[in-house]
């Protein structure tokens, strides 16, 4: 790749040279070596960094789940690329969100440049297997198309964590572009991406109990699909307008745990204080109360097609009526109207033929106040999907007959 660096205005270009052949698919390793540069900028370096503005052929590859880049799966060859742009420094004005720090820009070749056959393969200690196959055709004077498909497995990294950074990646990714000249000045681009896989992620995760943390590592399905259609009309070698549109989606399965704790206090809360008459009550503001309790909730993608969540809730309630409270019974009814512990676990079950199963289960304890017995619960539904707009469904509800009616 042969470098253009502008200092002045902090921008840098790199176009396609002789460097296009070396065994580089990942941009941000790339980019390192070729332009000496690391893919950070002004100090924000990590996963969850929205402060660097990240583009392939004008498509944001941030993803939509976070404001943040998976770099492990953006894989771009060096000998599909054009060019380059990095731009150092502010560049919203121009560029919208997330351009805070910079602009990383990668180009790709129009398809008229990449025609013919290209196999490309190799395996290593750290880059266990990579493998590239394209063709590019033509369609008539003014239509050019290129389809690839790639594999890559990707060893797990050095890290500070104990064990390794556990970064292992292993997918399979197929592209296509196609590209016209509609007239002498108008011209289309309609490409799209699609890569399956899995990755690994090791995590520190937060316990109450001594050592106070655990370390988990775990393997994640991930997938994603885009399409991107480009129209652009020149009016000269200085002067073009464009219109852009895409649609991305990524889908990354993950085992997900959230524990929170909640302390309250009340005051003033209304009280019954006493009988006028048999037709009328007086009501004051004389009791005070504290509730206290925990949630814990986890989601669990077993596998693609399969969804487990369960979530287990406690909670404890204390009433009280100030010295001068005459009323006794709503504090028993404020004490005694909740469960004291809640628990539930649902699975969720894609079948073949677009149908779905899904069971639930539910504890829910006794509520003494209204005389309610603790009880157990289990809903299941089966669900077809004829078309879009119709479904077919077969629920059953409180198959151990012990839920209150």
């Amino acid at each position: 790749m042969m470098c253009l660096i502008f200092w002045g205005a902090g921008v840098n270009v790199c176009t396609q040279a002789r460097d296009a052949n070396e065994p580089m698919d990942f941009f941000d390793r790339s980019i390192e070596k070729l332009m000496n540069i690391e893919v950070t900028s002004r100090g924000f370096s990590d996963l969850y960094n929205e402060k660097l503005l990240v583009l392939i052929d004008g498509r944001s590859v941030y993803t939509p789940l976070f404001a943040g880049v998976y770099w492990e799966v953006q894989v771009v060859g060096l000998e599909a690329v054009e060019r380059i742009e990095v731009v150092r420094g502010p560049g919203e004005t121009l560029w919208g969100v997330n351009a805070d720090n910079g602009i990383i820009h990668v180009i790709t070749k129009n398809a008229k440049q990449t025609q013919g056959t290209l196999l490309r393969g190799g395996f290593g200690s750290e880059e266990k297997d990579f493998s590239t196959i394209r063709y590019g055709g033509q369609l008539d004077d003014r239509t050019y198309y290129r389809v690839c498909s790639k594999y890559f497995n990707r060893d797990t990294g050095k890290g500070t964590i104990s064990g390794g950074a556990a970064d292992d990646t292993e997918a399979f990714r197929a592209a296509f572009r196609l590209d016209s000249d509609r007239s002498e000045r108008d011209h289309v681009t309609v490409q799209g991406n699609f890569y399956n896989g899995y990755s690994g992620q090791k995590a520190i995760e937060a316990s109450l109990t001594a050592p106070y943390m655990r370390i988990y590592d775990e393997s994640i399905d991930i997938s994603s699909r885009n399409i991107l259609t480009r129209w652009t009309s020149q009016y000269s070698d200085m002067s073009h307008r464009s219109l852009q549109i895409y649609y991305d989606r990524t889908e990354r399965d993950y085992e997900i745990l959230d524990v929170t704790g909640y302390y309250h206090e009340y005051d003033h809360r209304y009280s019954l204080e006493n009988y006028l008459t048999a037709m009328t009550r007086i009501y004051d503001n004389r009791i005070y109360g504290e509730t206290y309790g925990g949630e814990i909730s986890a989601h669990w993608q077993v596998r693609q097609d399969w969804k487990l969540t369960a979530g287990y809730g406690f909670v404890q309630i204390q009433s009280h009526g100030k010295p001068t409270s005459m009323d006794e019974t709503t504090n028993l009814r404020n004490e005694q109207s909740s469960p004291h512990n809640t628990f539930h676990l649902r699975s969720y079950i894609d079948l073949p033929g677009d149908c779905e199963f899904d069971t639930m289960v539910y504890y829910v304890d006794n509520v003494p106040f209204h005389d309610i017995p603790r009880y157990l619960r289990l809903d299941a539904r089966l669900d077809w999907h004829l078309s879009e707009n119709m479904e077919v469904s077969r629920v059953v509800q409180n198959l151990f007959g012990s839920a209150p009616s």
